[in-house]
């Protein structure tokens, strides 16, 4: 700052010495001028030079260091994860066990089947437990066939025999009355088979009469199994 003054002062000096000799003059030996104005910043002469910061010594650089290590820096927020969806296993789902069964082009031979003792042995293993229907008794299983046809057709079959009963001039001369009980069977055509009175009426000629009607109505509705029916034919006088 000393250095700069001297040229400071000898700078102003000149200035005012121009300034004294213009005044000096006059008027006339200077003519009138315009003097423009300019503003000169001077605070750049006068201030300060910043003075230098102290370098710091190396027990205080050590302290810092110290320092700033106990200092632990403050940990970073964690950032918080969306829990993952649930990850779900698909259930197999078993598909029907499809068995082909295909038939054999041409039938096993005589020679290519097993005897009838391996038959015998490996029927027991091969046939799956069940429970053994009781016997039926062939007579008993005959009686309920017969007598299930008899109670659906038996009216019926009366009905078509009484169209065909003739009543004898002689008989009815003669006041001959009564019933005879004709057994016959039917056979599975519906044609009449066996045929005789089971129960006369005391009169040839009525019994014989009887018989000629049931042959002449038939056939009649063929039945499940043979059936043997009685039908009663009466001869009244009216």
């Amino acid at each position: 700052m000393n250095k700069e003054w001297p040229a400071f002062g000898t700078s102003l000096l000149l200035h005012l010495l121009v300034l004294a000799g213009l005044f000096t003059l006059g008027p006339d030996l200077v003519p009138p001028q315009r003097i423009a104005c300019y503003d000169v910043d001077l605070s750049a002469f006068f201030a300060s030079p910043p003075s230098p910061s102290p370098s710091p010594s190396p027990a205080q650089t050590q302290t810092q260091t110290q320092t700033q290590t106990q200092i632990p820096a403050p940990p970073a927020p964690a950032k918080q994860k969306r829990p993952a969806p649930p990850i779900v296993a698909p259930v197999p789902v078993a598909k029907p066990a499809v068995q082909t069964v295909s038939a054999p082009s041409q039938p096993p031979s005589a020679e290519a089947l097993p005897p009838e003792s391996a038959l015998s042995a490996i029927a027991p293993a091969a046939s799956p437990p069940s429970l053994a229907a009781p016997p039926v008794d062939p007579a008993v299983l005959y009686a309920l066939q017969v007598q299930r046809y008899g109670d659906a057709q038996l009216s019926l079959i009366r009905e078509m025999v009484s169209r065909e009963v003739r009543y004898p001039l002689m008989a009815r001369r003669q006041g001959w009355v009564g019933r005879v009980t004709v057994e016959f069977t039917v056979e599975l055509s519906g044609e009449v088979g066996a045929l005789r009175v089971a129960e006369s009426s005391g009169y040839p000629m009525l019994d014989r009469q009887a018989l000629l009607a049931v042959k002449a109505a038939s056939p009649f509705s063929p039945p499940p199994v043979v059936a043997t029916l009685n039908l009663p034919v009466a001869f009244e006088l009216h």
